[in-house]
């Protein structure tokens, strides 16, 4: 079933909508472990990403990358776990990286640092979907 907005356009546009509700709950939850139990970035980071990835399965699944029959996959839940993994090595390769530059270490604990991973394993993150795991047939 084609919509308005099906387009590579829209369908970026819909991906980002979707992923700042689980980026919401990714870096909020990261922050609040940092805060309130003084985790490392790494495991923060880890943990918020980890809680997220369910949830934008289902947004994904339901609003990003409609079908027609809007049924969840267990096969596309498969492949989302494994490309999140793949997101989430991309994300702490980034980290690992930036947590090098003294300043970014030192901004907010590092929290910058963990922001600008996320935006890098972000656009990874799109590429893998919209190529590999929600592709039309």
């Amino acid at each position: 079933m084609m919509r308005p907005g099906d387009g590579f356009s829209g369908t970026a546009a819909r991906f980002f909508l979707v992923s700042l509700l689980g980026v919401g709950l990714d870096l909020g939850l990261a922050a609040a472990l940092m805060a309130g139990m003084a985790l490392s970035p790494r495991t923060a980071a880890t943990a918020g990403f980890c809680a997220a990835v369910l949830l934008n399965y289902v947004l994904h699944e339901k609003v990003t990358f409609v079908r027609h029959d809007n049924a969840l996959s267990a096969r596309r839940l498969g492949g989302f776990a494994l490309g999140s993994l793949a997101v989430l090595g991309v994300r702490l390769g980034a980290l690992e990286l930036l947590l090098r530059v003294p300043l970014l270490k030192a901004m907010a604990g590092g929290f910058t640092a963990v922001l600008l991973a996320a935006g890098v394993s972000f656009a990874f993150g799109f590429t893998v979907s919209r190529l590999l795991i929600f592709r039309r047939r």
